[in-house]
């Protein structure tokens, strides 16, 4: 069977700096496929800035589009945290900050959205290491205590990984 090439135009693809202060990088995809830098965001909090590792992060999912692409999600490894933004629904290179939230754990490296739950939850990996997960509505996040799992990971803070970190947390459905 032959594959065909799928055609998509009218959308952005979403990037993070990692560096302190992180951004997040917008470019816009033409009709051609080809990407053009539109601008970039300040995320409101810190990348790991400058690590010496390869994959300072050692992440997977380190920035989340929602499903329908309606909300963005970055962490901010090197300050703890997890910022929210809106997305355009004109314009998906427009986004507007809603808020910077604390992860919960060290060094957050990914973060995951059910939009059937309307939850996000970030993985932290550093020596205070574990998932936390928030409620999504679209004036913010609100933290659920009560779903924040520690999972005894012997690290440091930034991690000495890659083995023996949390590199991505997803939803089934």
């Amino acid at each position: 069977a032959k594959d065909d090439l799928k055609t998509f135009s009218g959308g952005a693809v979403y990037s993070a700096t990692n560096n302190a202060p992180n951004y997040v990088v917008v470019s816009y995809v033409n009709a051609s496929g080809y990407l053009s830098y539109v601008r970039r965001y300040a995320t409101g909090g810190n990348g790991v800035g400058n690590v010496t590792n390869p994959d300072a992060l050692f992440s997977q999912g380190a920035v989340r589009v929602s499903q329908g692409s309606r909300y963005l999600f970055v962490v901010n490894a090197g300050s703890n945290s997890v910022s929210f933004f809106r997305i355009a629904a004109a314009d998906p290179t427009q986004l507007t900050l809603v808020g910077v939230y604390p992860s919960g754990f060290d060094y957050p490296t990914s973060v995951s959205y059910s939009p059937m739950l309307r939850v996000a939850c970030v993985i932290g990996t550093g020596a205070n290491n574990g998932l936390r997960c928030f409620q999504v509505m679209k004036t913010g996040l609100t933290v659920l205590s009560s779903w924040d799992r520690p999972t005894g990971l012997t690290q440091t803070t930034p991690p000495a990984g890659p083995a023996n970190t949390l590199s991505d947390v997803i939803f089934s459905q």
